[in-house]
């Protein structure tokens, strides 16, 4: 069985992380030990998250999150 770690996140949620599951995903290039992973986040957070720190981002007059993913749009 794959070893398993804990780190807390800016807002004090421990998350337990799967060494497993990070040597899977890892593969794709993404550095996994510099990313906070929110599971189960609620929608209001998720809305302020991406509103704070993803650039363009707004919320349409329906109520819908709207964003631009750039250069991979398509």
């Amino acid at each position: 069985m794959a070893p398993s770690y804990s780190t807390r996140s800016p807002a004090g949620s421990i998350y337990k992380h799967d060494a497993a599951l990070d040597a899977s995903v890892g593969k794709d290039g993404i550095d996994y030990t510099r990313v906070n992973l929110l599971r189960n986040t609620a929608v209001a957070k998720l809305y302020e998250d991406a509103l704070r720190y993803e650039p363009g981002t707004s919320i349409s007059s329906a109520g819908a999150l709207v964003t631009s993913s750039g250069k991979k749009t398509g």
